[in-house]
């Protein structure tokens, strides 16, 4: 089974954008966030839709976005000469949407999806 991740507001059920590089690469970008003294991106990560694939039934894990947004931008400014473009504009697009939550005061959580 193949996941991947989406970033979903308060009552939000879908997003716009599959962040799978983000998926693939998360071991990497878990060990540059303890080089950043930051917590690991995948502690964020929300298991409560895939949970429901296997019928359990957990609560989403929200969290506000200024904290998410201090994690990407920190992520992006280490890794902003990297050649995988695909994971870079994966990173911006989480970043912009916790940007734009942040403003409207919204939480967010990283949603692991099948």
């Amino acid at each position: 089974m193949s996941n991947t991740l989406w970033i979903l507001e308060e009552n939000q059920s879908t997003d716009t954008w599959d962040h799978s590089a983000i998926i693939d690469e998360i071991k990497y970008l878990d060990a540059l966030c303890i080089q950043l003294k930051l917590s690991k991106l995948s502690t964020y990560f929300d298991e409560s839709i895939l949970a429901e694939e296997f019928g359990m039934d957990i609560k989403p894990k929200y969290f506000d976005a200024h904290i998410l947004e201090e994690v990407l931008s920190s992520l992006l400014e280490k890794i902003k000469d990297s050649t995988n473009l695909e994971l870079i504009d994966e990173l911006k697009d989480i970043l912009e949407k916790s940007i734009s939550a942040k403003e409207k005061n919204i939480k967010v959580r990283l949603a692991l999806v099948p």
